[in-house]
C-alpha cells in the first residue's frame, strides 16, 4: 500500500500532481533565460517530498515520476513544434542523440549509486533533470 499525498497548499507554486501547463507557467514566471528556468526543475517534487517526510514511508518515485511525466510532455510538445525542412531534420537527429545520451547517463547514475532504492532514485532524479533541461532548451529554440 502506497502513501497518498495531499496537495501542497502554497500559493504561486506548481499544482500537485504537476502538469505540463503548470511547469510552463513556472517557466514564464521565471523569465526567458535557461538559468531562470532552472528554478522550475524539481520544484513540484521537492514540495511533494516535504509532505512525504511527514509520512512513515517516503516513496521518492511518487514525488518524481509525475513531474518527470509533465516535463516529458513539454519536450514532446516543443519538439512537435520544430521547424520544417533542414532545421527540423537536424533537430530530429539531435533529439535522437539526446535521448540515447539521457538514457546512458541516467542508467549510469543509477549504477554508480549502487542500484537498489538509492540507485533507482538517483536514476529517476537524473531523468527528471535531463528531461526538464531539454524542455527548456527546446522551448528557447521556439523563440529564435
Amino acid at each position: 500500500m502506497g502513501i497518498f499525498l495531499a496537495q501542497p497548499a502554497i500559493s504561486n507554486e506548481i499544482s500537485w500532481p504537476p502538469t505540463s501547463d503548470a511547469l510552463e507557467a513556472c517557466l514564464i514566471r521565471e523569465g526567458k533565460s535557461d538559468a531562470a528556468g532552472q528554478a522550475c526543475i524539481g520544484k513540484a517534487a521537492r514540495q511533494c517530498l516535504e509532505i512525504a517526510q511527514r509520512e512513515p514511508i517516503v516513496h521518492v518515485e511518487k514525488c518524481y515520476e509525475p513531474e518527470l511525466a509533465a516535463w516529458a510532455r513539454l519536450v514532446n510538445r516543443y519538439f512537435s513544434e520544430r521547424p520544417k525542412g533542414v532545421k527540423g531534420e537536424r533537430m530530429a537527429e539531435v533529439q535522437r542523440r539526446w535521448q540515447a545520451y539521457r538514457i546512458a547517463k541516467c542508467d549510469y547514475a543509477a549504477f554508480h549509486h549502487g542500484g537498489a532504492d538509492h540507485g533507482r532514485w538517483q536514476g529517476l532524479i537524473c531523468l527528471l533533470d535531463e528531461t526538464a533541461r531539454r524542455a527548456i532548451e527546446l522551448r528557447n529554440y521556439r523563440r529564435g
